[in-house]
């Protein structure tokens, strides 16, 4: 687990089909990097055979999300984009579902409610 500022991170290995990213605190200019760097450092994981593996963002302990967060979470889709990794976004407060749909994430990121729709809808 990192903990950078305000901000947690426990990176979970779910059977070799997923790396799934548990972020708890405020996401924002402060925290952002440190979770860029998780999500670049995952979205190039592979299985045993080589295949992508899917990145799931569990924002589900997520109290603050501010613009900085929102860049990361773009970027994140285009880095999953380029390489074919599926990516899927856990969220069901309102603190994280209204600066996405504000700002469109919503329709271009997959947004399921929990951890197990993230890993069935991924496989």
């Amino acid at each position: 687990m990192s903990d950078a500022g305000g901000l947690s991170i426990a990176v979970e290995s779910v059977a070799g089909r997923a790396v799934v990213l548990h972020l708890a605190g405020e996401l924002d200019m402060v925290t952002a990097p440190g979770f860029a760097e998780q999500v670049q450092s995952h979205v190039t994981d592979r299985d045993d055979e080589g295949h992508s593996i899917a990145l799931i963002l569990d924002l589900s302990g997520i109290t603050f999300l501010g613009s900085a967060g929102l860049a990361v979470l773009a970027e994140a889709r285009n880095l999953a984009l380029a390489r074919a990794v599926n990516v899927r976004v856990v969220a069901q407060s309102r603190t994280v579902l209204r600066p996405m749909e504000v700002t469109g994430l919503d329709k271009v990121l997959t947004v399921v409610p929990d951890v197990a729709t993230a890993l069935d809808s991924a496989a």
